[in-house]
């Protein structure tokens, strides 16, 4: 098992101390992708300090163990989340029509000035910052889990609109950014007749990391930018409400170190991989198709048994889909067990083209299930890449 700070539910930062336990084991691999792609074995230890991959939000620490005479355990996880920092206390401040005025929330991060008659009498500027929002599509995320509803009220009445531009300054982090591709950042407003959020021209300053605006309405604004991709990552296009089985953003994509991104042919093959969809990040159709098709993805060596229904043989899965044929029902059995026979999948004929045949297993120190899994343990190491 593995146990992040000690089981608590969430934590304010990614430095944590991992608690391990194992029988019989000599080392222990550890890592922030259930892919393994990164980490190294290590000596086996009760307890190791440890740091969460960046940004807020629900993360997961994946463990294995192993002998080094032989033998190693299936993965275990721990997830703890991340917290965003508390919210500013809202701000509220009064304006007048002659000379208007400034607002802003005690952190900085957003400041709201507005110029002399732009109103139609004095009033006040409230900022409210608020972590209930709809989240946007399309691989956008938004800036530290985050969004503001902006508004003024002259004598008790909310005003939505001014005769003259207010001017908007917002401020973030870099570590509110981690995970995010800086030159994508932008401000939006949510637009209650869509239903969606609209980009608001407005100019971004890296330097300064902020973004200023000028708008002439007020409603809920946010900072929203391009989630980064990154190799080894589950990427998938956002599903419209009632999408069927066969749309495009079904398909789930692997990530390649190649540069490319390789695809699941069906949610067999999928689950050899990964316990569930957790992992898969959403993204637009231009960030996508950056990523040429590099093949489709078969299954994980030593996690299942294959067959197609016209070749009456079983075969074990090798490496980048090499199929070794398991010459014997009593070699299945010292493989896999007794109950070998419900391990055994059929590959939809289609698929069969993606894989190689390889050499017999002829006895069973041919082949090595834990071996097999090691030497594939994410898709990048499978295919090589």
């Amino acid at each position: 098992s593995v146990v992040i700070n000690g089981g608590a539910e969430t934590t304010s930062g990614t430095a944590v101390t991992l608690t391990l336990a194992a029988t019989s084991a000599d080392e222990m691999l550890i890592s922030n992708e259930s892919s393994f792609l990164t980490g190294s074995w290590v000596p086996f230890a009760t307890s190791k300090a440890w740091t969460l991959s960046g940004g807020e939000g629900t993360k997961t620490v994946y463990a294995k163990f192993r002998k080094t005479s032989g033998g190693m355990s299936d993965a275990v996880s721990d997830t703890i989340i991340v917290g965003a920092a508390p919210l500013p206390t809202t701000a509220s401040g009064a304006v007048t029509k002659a000379s208007g005025g400034t607002v802003g929330l005690s952190d900085d991060s957003v400041a709201v000035q507005v110029p002399a008659n732009a109103l139609s009498a004095d009033g006040t500027v409230a900022i409210a910052p608020t972590a209930s929002y709809t989240a946007p599509t399309g691989g956008l995320g938004v800036v530290g889990s985050r969004a503001f509803d902006l508004s003024v009220t002259v004598g008790g009445n909310a005003v939505t609109s001014f005769t003259a531009p207010l001017a908007l300054t917002f401020t973030y982090t870099d570590a509110q950014i981690v995970g995010f591709t800086e030159s994508t950042l932008g401000l939006y407003y949510w637009d209650t007749t869509t239903s969606s959020w609209k980009s608001v021209a407005a100019t971004l300053n890296a330097s300064t990391n902020t973004i200023t605006a000028s708008v002439d309405h007020f409603t809920v604004f946010a900072i929203l930018g391009q989630q980064t991709t990154q190799s080894g990552e589950l990427v998938a296009l956002a599903c419209a409400p009632g999408a069927g089985i066969s749309d495009p953003c079904k398909a789930v994509y692997y990530l390649g170190a190649n540069g490319k991104r390789y695809v699941f042919p069906n949610q067999k093959t999928y689950a050899t991989w990964y316990s569930d969809f957790s992992q898969v990040k959403t993204v637009s159709s231009t960030a996508l198709s950056a990523y040429m098709i590099g093949g489709n993805v078969t299954y994980r060596p030593g996690v299942k048994l294959v067959k197609i229904q016209t070749d009456p043989k079983v075969y074990a899965v090798g490496k980048n889909g090499a199929l070794r044929w398991v010459a014997t029902e009593a070699l299945a059995t010292q493989l896999y067990g007794t109950s070998w026979a419900r391990q055994v999948e059929d590959i939809p004929v289609a698929f069969f083209i993606n894989y190689t045949i390889g050499s017999d297993i002829a006895v069973s120190t041919d082949f090595s299930i834990a071996d097999a899994q090691l030497g594939s343990a994410n898709i990048n190491a499978d295919k090589s890449l």
